[in-house]
């Protein structure tokens, strides 16, 4: 660890009224935790947009949707719209999640490194 970031978590324990040591327990701890919900939200996300277009392609097949089922199609749609933003975010950090559970020390550092660099 550099001389930067043990700096900072210096600082974060004496303001926090405990010792570097068990500050970096807590990160390392920490690290498969945060990994698994993102790694959730994936999941949730990936099983949103699957389930939505099930939904949308049953409405189109039968061809005679009426108007509340056109609101529902559109809401399902929004839905799915909102699945892929939340999906893209999680998928664009997937080295943080893999980080988390292989390599916890890593990812303890550059959550460090978030905080330092803020």
């Amino acid at each position: 660890m550099n001389a930067e970031l043990q700096g900072a978590l210096a600082a974060l324990a004496v303001k926090l009224g405990t010792t570097v040591e068990h500050l970096w327990g807590v990160l390392i701890r920490q690290a498969p935790i945060s990994a698994a919900t993102d790694l959730l939200a994936v999941a949730a996300s990936a099983a949103l947009l699957y389930f939505g277009w099930r939904a949308i392609d049953r409405v189109q097949v039968r061809g005679d949707f009426d108007v509340r089922e056109f609101a529902l199609m559109m809401g399902y749609i929004g839905l799915m719209l909102a699945a892929v933003g939340v999906s893209v975010v999680f998928v664009s950090s997937l080295s943080h999640i893999v980080a988390g559970f292989v390599n916890p020390e890593y990812w303890a550092l550059r959550e460090i490194r978030g905080i330092v660099g803020k």
